[in-house]
């Protein structure tokens, strides 16, 4: 349980003093509010900032969080299985073993003593979960917060850009957003997307940028129709000093048969997914990495993401936040219905209804595309 000291006066602008207390530690930390459309909810989203002399730790959970300077605390209000964005970037590590991590956990929030629900702990995706990864941690991150951040010389709209990193936000990284030269090697970056002949993205894309990332990143909006994760929501690091571009996701709740508005995914989405990011138009355009990446994810669909193993870890799951998951549902649950983004639905579930949705979306999501990735 986290005992969250402070948190009724908080904004999304400026961080505030909080104090924290977990496992019976108290933490004295800073916090604010977090998210965009998800501010309006009324169970909000929070970033944590701990003492450089006291950092938090959880060294038992979610793979172990230790040494913790910031973590985020994820609402769970428009996801009634409490569990997507577990078993959403548990998934990604089982599809990328190699990329870089987000790690979460579940717990209960108690905010200025009042009961306030189960929540997700994620890792917080800034420069310091770069170094924790074996990156610099003067690399320049960016994350994608529009559709313009589509890697095209037009945005969503089909307008001509002012600048190329429309739609991108700058988190961390040297110059800081607002000055001259911050945005540099991320224009250069989307021209190259964007501009490149057929031969040199087949020759040069793999040096610039991490191919296995950008491939599992179209892979992994596939699978789960990701919709609001297809070309925003997406982290993108860079260090100007050497290495290749590497992709992170975040904001998984509009995944495995939800949009973040609720409204149900059929699992036989066509592979388009994502046809607005052009990236992943021209990743597949080329034969030379569309069919080994087809491949690579058919063969993942019966081996590290065989259906009987996303259906245990999915029961392990909701075994483990049933109770919590229940009791935050008669908490919340006139409020989520009622909100007015999705109040007009008919075909509302409950936790136990919504985690055995997500299993029979699964095990049909898996069938369709093993048939169409069989076709050439």
């Amino acid at each position: 349980m986290f005992h969250l000291a402070g948190g009724t006066e908080l904004n999304p602008d400026t961080y505030s003093p909080v104090s924290i207390t977990y496992r019976g530690h108290t933490y004295t930390a800073q916090a604010k509010l977090r998210g965009s459309s998800s501010l309006s909810f009324p169970k909000n989203s929070y970033t944590v900032k701990f003492a450089a002399g006291d950092p938090f730790n959880e060294p038992a959970l979610g793979g172990g969080f230790t040494e913790r300077r910031s973590l985020v605390l994820v609402n769970t209000f428009n996801d009634n299985s409490y569990l997507r964005s577990r078993l959403g970037f548990e998934l990604w590590s089982r599809l990328s073993p190699e990329a870089i991590p987000v790690r979460t956990f579940s717990v209960v929030v108690f905010l200025d003593g009042a009961y306030y629900g189960l929540y997700t702990v994620a890792d917080h995706v800034n420069a310091r979960h770069m170094k924790a990864n074996g990156l610099s941690e003067e690399g320049n991150l960016y994350k994608a917060e529009t559709g313009g951040a589509n890697f095209r010389l037009v945005d969503q709209f089909g307008r001509p850009k002012p600048h190329l990193h429309v739609g991108f936000e700058k988190k961390d990284g040297q110059p800081p957003e607002g000055e001259p030269g911050a945005f540099d090697d991320l224009d250069a970056f989307v021209a190259f997307v964007a501009t490149a002949s057929d031969e040199a993205f087949r020759t040069q894309g793999p040096v610039l940028f991490r191919q296995r990332d950008y491939e599992d990143w179209w892979a992994f909006v596939t699978l789960l129709v990701a919709l609001d994760a297809d070309v925003k929501n997406a982290h993108h690091y860079h260090d100007p000093s050497g290495g290749p571009w590497r992709y992170i996701p975040w904001d998984l709740d509009g995944t495995f048969g939800q949009t973040w508005k609720t409204q149900r995914l059929r699992p036989t989405a066509a592979l388009d997914v994502g046809q607005d990011n052009e990236m992943f138009r021209r990743l597949l355009a080329e034969p030379a990495f569309s069919g080994p990446l087809k491949a690579r994810l058919r063969a993942a669909l019966t081996q590290e993401l065989a259906v009987p193993l996303l259906h245990a870890r999915l029961d392990a799951l909701a075994q483990e936040i049933g109770p919590s998951a229940r009791r935050d549902e008669a908490r919340w649950m006139a409020q989520y219905r009622g909100f007015p983004l999705w109040s007009s639905r008919t075909d509302f579930t409950t936790f136990d209804e919504e985690v055995e949705y997500i299993r029979q979306w699964i095990s049909q999501r898996w069938a369709f595309l093993d048939a169409q990735l069989a076709t050439p």
